[in-house]
């Protein structure tokens, strides 16, 4: 079970908050404090942010750009790209876990 590891969980994990931080617009719609809860996990997680994004996005979160209310359209390129990319990553490791069992 070499595939299931701490770095993989957390990596996965954060495939999914990068979602919600592409959909600020919508979420803030249904919750006006989400903006602030939103910049909340960001602190929290910034440690593992950088460790497994790519360096291209690093600026974003020493500048803060990443919890503004309005990202840059460049910002959410970049993450949907990463996203698509780990999703490849995790459909190969998929494809060998099933191949092995």
């Amino acid at each position: 079970m070499k595939y299931f590891t701490r770095d993989w969980y957390k990596e996965m994990q954060l495939s999914g908050f990068v979602h919600f931080i592409e959909s600020i617009e919508k979420c803030k719609e249904i919750d006006p404090d989400y903006l602030q809860s939103l910049k909340d996990e960001v602190e929290e997680r910034k440690e593992d942010l950088l460790n497994y994004l790519p360096e291209t996005l690093h600026s974003y979160f020493y500048n803060n750009t990443i919890d503004s209310e309005y990202p840059p359209n460049e910002l959410k390129k970049l993450l949907l790209e990463w996203t698509a990319d780990y999703e490849k990553k995790n459909d190969t490791i998929r494809s060998i876990i099933l191949r092995i069992f």
